[in-house]
């Protein structure tokens, strides 16, 4: 068996992913509008009449969101929900939709 191995290549991490894209960014990707951190908007992850999803800085300065229902994280957690996917899937998710999957080692959903 012929086996290719690229050692440049290194396994997707959340911040090895950070450094190539912006948490800001990566909720822009996947919620249609205008996003701000003061306004709160109808959930991307789930139907509902009164908006109850909004985007706010966390601890560690980075952008989290809050869905009032469903909980709060940050912006892999929110792939992970959004998809249904596994933490190590949503990464892979994000790498390939801002196609930087060349840069990393990643799992094709």
């Amino acid at each position: 068996i012929n086996m290719v191995i690229n050692l440049n290549k290194k396994m997707v991490t959340k911040e090895s992913l950070l450094e190539k894209i912006s948490d800001w960014d990566v909720f822009n990707m996947y919620i249609s509008g205008t996003l701000n951190l003061k306004d709160p908007i109808l959930s991307p992850l789930r139907d509902e009449s009164t908006p109850s999803f909004g985007l706010f800085i966390g601890e560690r300065g980075e952008i989290c969101f809050k869905d009032f229902k469903l909980g709060s994280g940050d912006c892999i957690k929110f792939v992970q929900m959004k998809f249904g996917l596994d933490y190590f899937e949503a990464m892979s998710k994000i790498a390939l939709d801002a196609k930087l999957d060349g840069q990393f080692i990643i799992k094709n959903t």
